[in-house]
């Protein structure tokens, strides 16, 4: 009983003695917090002074873990953008201690960073892929990703060639048989992407531009070229003008030989650039709806080469095909006319 009265009594001793505590801390806040910095600061490369610290701070949080965590979550809700923006203040002016800091952490738990992971990645397969597809279907995402992807390769293109190229010569056998299946098991995939591809590409302007150099400096050079480019271009035109449907399959596939025209219409006038390839029965007088016409309308033998002022001034008239002399004739008085 007597033990009980004691225990009592201190109770009621330690109850007063924190309510006067408190009131003192209210009535002398300043004078309290001055005190406690000036102390700090005149211990704090102590050892002693930083292990009791440290040994009440842990304490304290273990006596008020939910009443801090709590609070945490309080402070966070309320001030999202403070923190962001502080979060982001302290990064800026403090990056290369961070990151060095981040290094050296790393390195020392490297491999229970690394084994941890593995163990995550085995339990959560499908939340990461779920994640990651969710992430990368992010249009902003897949901009920005495929703008680093493309800074990278051109910054390091020789080292990616050779890492490639190593890579290749170590595991030639298990690419090409993986390559190989690949395409068999994703032919309708692959044509897919490589059509759309070459449209993206080809609609690019320096694609554009490129080609028609290309093209131009080749008419120049090879005459055969030259020929069946006027070829194609004309036949196009004809089919746009006089059928229903247009040019809709290759030129092969209308029973037209290429070969075969610019082997009939050799030799080629040297003077190129002013002739034309002239149709002796002109395509107007065929139906180009019917596939049998159009063969006979582009066969070698209704092809000649005429003039350009003579081809013009024939038209889509049928004229029996004139000699060299006439052709000479008509030519100087079409000139002078």
């Amino acid at each position: 009983m007597l033990k009980l009265l004691k225990l009592n009594k201190m109770k009621t001793k330690e109850e007063k003695k924190k309510e006067y505590n408190r009131e003192y801390h209210k009535r002398n806040r300043k004078k309290v917090l001055k005190r406690q910095k000036e102390y700090r600061d005149k211990n704090k490369d102590k050892p002693s002074f930083k292990k009791s610290k440290k040994e009440s701070g842990k304490r304290y949080y273990e006596k008020n873990k939910e009443m801090i965590s709590i609070q945490g979550k309080e402070y966070k809700q309320k001030n999202k953008q403070k923190i962001a923006k502080r979060d982001k203040e302290y990064y800026e002016n403090n990056k290369d201690k961070i990151n060095e800091y981040k290094k050296g952490w790393y390195q020392k738990n490297r491999e229970r960073i690394l084994e941890e992971r593995k163990e995550y990645n085995r339990n959560n397969k499908e939340i990461i892929s779920k994640k990651g597809k969710e992430y990368r279907s992010n249009p902003e995402v897949r901009k920005r990703q495929k703008e680093y992807s493309d800074n990278y390769r051109r910054k390091n293109r020789d080292n990616i060639k050779e890492s490639d190229r190593k890579n290749y010569q170590k595991n030639k056998d298990e690419i090409l048989k993986r390559n190989k299946e690949y395409r068999k098991n994703n032919k309708e995939k692959i044509s897919k992407q490589r059509k759309e591809y070459r449209k993206e590409y080809e609609s690019r302007t320096e694609y554009k531009l490129r080609r028609n150099n290309n093209r131009k400096q080749r008419r120049k050079i090879d005459k055969d070229y030259l020929i069946k480019e006027r070829i194609r271009s004309n036949f196009y035109l004809s089919l746009k003008k006089y059928s229903e449907t247009g040019k809709i399959k290759p030129l092969e596939n209308y029973g037209i030989n290429m070969k075969a025209i610019v082997e009939h219409l050799r030799p080629f006038p040297k003077d190129i650039k002013n002739y034309e390839v002239d149709h002796i029965i002109p395509l107007v007088k065929f139906n180009h709806n019917d596939s049998k016409q159009i063969k006979r309308a582009w066969s070698p033998s209704n092809l000649q080469w005429l003039p350009k002022e003579i081809n013009l001034w024939k038209g889509d008239r049928l004229i029996i095909p004139m000699t060299e002399e006439q052709k000479e004739k008509l030519l100087k008085k079409l000139q002078k006319s």
